[in-house]
């Protein structure tokens, strides 16, 4: 009676199961490409493309790098570079930025092309900035009116007229 069922099973569904087992094997191979097209950019080295990473925070967000740390690449919870320690400045400002931690989100598939580098959006984690007083209109208008996607998380602004602290703004977190 089982050989009998297991028979009839068989028969009339075989092409159905043969066509999920197949999907099974293209399944597993578009994972494991997935994967390793994700996992690659770990073993570069970044030291080479930051000049290309600098030229692209210069032209999209007027963000001056004048030294960094180290810069990692990260696939968790997406793919990004994190740039650590960084003092910059503005393009047209005198505002300098010290920032603990910039992640980078790159568009997919400039993961490996850094010639024509572009991200989707960008965090500033732990950033402290001080500016005169008088800069403080340009720098609400040159940072937070940004039409790129910029976020800042536990920012800290100092402002000072003549070395006289005027206002302290800590742990703001902005997204625009």
């Amino acid at each position: 009676m089982i050989n009998k069922f297991y028979k009839t099973i068989h028969i009339k569904y075989s092409r159905f199961f043969e066509f999920i087992f197949f999907l099974r094997y293209l399944l597993l191979i578009f994972l494991i490409s997935i994967s390793i097209f994700l996992i690659t950019p770990i073993f570069f080295n970044y030291e080479r493309k930051a000049e290309s990473i600098k030229l692209h925070l210069l032209n999209n967000y007027n963000f001056e790098i004048r030294s960094y740390g180290e810069i990692k690449y990260n696939i968790f919870p997406l793919p990004n570079l994190e740039i650590i320690n960084v003092q910059m400045n503005l393009k047209t400002s005198d505002a300098d930025l010290n920032v603990k931690k910039i992640k980078i989100y790159p568009n997919i598939l400039n993961i490996y092309n850094y010639k024509n580098f572009s991200s989707r959006k960008i965090n500033l984690r732990e950033a402290n900035v001080e500016l005169q007083a008088s800069d403080f209109k340009f720098l609400f208008k040159e940072l937070f009116q940004k039409e790129n996607k910029l976020s800042f998380l536990n920012l800290k602004i100092k402002i000072v007229d003549e070395k006289t602290p005027v206002l302290n703004l800590d742990n703001i977190k902005f997204a625009n």
